[in-house]
């Protein structure tokens, strides 16, 4: 059975462009985006950017720069967390030719990196740091859909809704804080059709747990800086235990209105353990990417 979020394809997707293209064009003429081929998933992201007014002939603005764009992910919760993503998601990126994205709950892209001239071909869409690329700006695209259903998705090329990113294809899963569930960011990885092999998706997927785990440790609940839990029995920790950690301390009924930390010792051994496990993940995930010196 096919998986609805991979964008699927394999030789027939220059076919399917073109399909999808069409499909597309009807819509933005008015006509139902219900054509045969076309992935729900897609044709629910278009009528939320049509409802949102997208012009599919612009670019998403860029609202941070320079000192202001620097200050505001130094102090984001993920900030603690770029090296890991760089780690697993950046290096395949930069070998590859593709670009790893990251971007805050809101869809503002914090950190692009990636291949130099892959990311000089992306500025002219504006994929840059500090632009906004939620559905709301952006219309169709992996980074914001994965925000606005809440899971791994892969969007590709004409199924975007900005024509200027037809070219593209993209894989991206949310971050969530593990303990209570909050979306953190998001990550993504960008590039030519080869990023539409299902290696993409699950390359993005196994880079969310270690990441999570550490942006857990330092935002709270409210997304503040914070190593606490939420107050109340049964209250998931701060940090999930990693192998051999032993069970996690958690606030309990006589603990409410104390905050219950993650204990520095505990808290790097699990990230550090979710980082191996992922690590192996990704490489092995890597392994299958096609990088865009070879065909798809």
């Amino acid at each position: 059975m096919h998986n609805p979020w991979l964008a699927g394809g394999g030789g027939e997707r220059a076919d399917r462009a073109r399909r999808v293209a069409r499909a597309h064009a009807g819509f933005l003429a008015g006509e139902s985006p219900d054509s045969p081929g076309l992935r729900d998933v897609v044709a629910a992201s278009w009528r939320r950017a049509a409802g949102a007014k997208v012009d599919p002939d612009a670019g998403p603005p860029v609202v941070l720069a320079d000192g202001d764009l620097d200050a505001y992910r130094d102090a984001h919760p993920l900030a603690s967390v770029i090296g890991v993503l760089r780690e697993l998601v950046g290096g395949v990126a930069e070998d590859g030719q593709h670009l790893m994205a990251v971007g805050d709950a809101a869809g503002q892209l914090l950190w692009v990196e990636g291949h130099r001239g892959t990311r000089r071909r992306a500025e002219a869409m504006n994929f840059v740091e500090g632009a906004v690329w939620n559905e709301q700006r952006a219309g169709t695209n992996a980074p914001g859909t994965a925000l606005a259903i809440g899971r791994p998705v892969q969007i590709f090329s004409t199924e975007h809704f900005l024509h200027a990113v037809q070219r593209w294809t993209c894989a991206a899963a949310p971050i969530r804080n593990p303990a209570t569930g909050q979306v953190l960011g998001v990550i993504d990885v960008t590039g030519g059709d080869p990023v539409a092999h299902p290696h993409s998706l699950a390359l993005v997927r196994s880079a969310v747990r270690p990441a999570a785990a550490r942006g857990c440790c330092r935002s709270g609940p409210s997304g503040s800086a914070s190593r606490t839990s939420r107050c109340g029995s049964g209250s998931p920790p701060c940090c999930p235990p990693g192998p051999g950690s032993g069970p996690a301390p958690r606030s309990g009924p006589g603990n409410c209105g104390r905050s219950t930390a993650c204990p520095p010792m505990l808290r790097s051994r699990n990230v550090a353990a979710s980082s191996v496990a992922s690590n192996r993940t990704a490489a092995q995930v890597a392994g299958g990417l096609p990088d865009s010196r070879r065909s798809p």
